[in-house]
C-alpha cells in the first residue's frame, strides 16, 4: 500500500505503523511503504441494503495477509437478506458461504476494491 500526501503550509508529523512518525515538510509529497503489505478497504455494518451500507461505510486498514469483502447474506430462518463491507482473513474467501444457500461472499486484493454490490 502507498500512500502520498503533499502538506502545503505547515509540518505535520504522522503516525506510522502504531510507534514512529513521519516529518512532512512543505510541499514536499511522502510515500510511505509499510514492510508488510495491508489493505484499506470500506467497511459497513449489517444493513438492509447496499445503499444503506454505502451510506454508512467508512475505511478501514485492514491486517497484513487480509483481503477487502462483501456479503449478501440471509441468517437462517430470516426473510430478508443483510448487507455487510469489511475485511476478512484469504483464507475465508473461499468457504464462507459453504453450505449457506443465501450466501453471497466476494474478495479482492487492491486497496478500496469492495464498493460494488454482489
Amino acid at each position: 500500500m502507498k500512500i502520498f500526501i503533499v502538506v502545503t503550509s505547515f509540518v505535520l508529523l504522522l503516525p506510522h505503523g502504531g510507534h514512529s512518525f513521519i516529518k512532512a515538510e512543505k510541499n514536499r509529497p511522502i510515500v510511505m511503504n509499510s514492510p508488510i503489505e495491508s489493505l484499506t478497504c470500506y467497511e459497513c455494518s449489517e444493513s438492509s441494503s447496499w445503499s444503506q451500507c454505502t451510506s454508512r461505510q467508512k475505511m478501514k486498514y485492514c491486517d497484513s495477509g487480509w483481503r477487502c469483502v462483501m456479503v449478501k447474506e440471509k441468517s437462517l430462518g430470516m426473510s430478508s437478506y443483510y448487507y455487510r463491507r469489511t475485511c476478512s482473513e484469504a483464507s475465508v474467501c473461499d468457504d464462507f458461504c459453504k453450505d449457506k444457500p443465501d450466501c453471497v461472499y466476494s474478495c479482492c486484493n487492491s486497496d478500496l476494491c469492495n464498493l460494488n454490490e454482489v
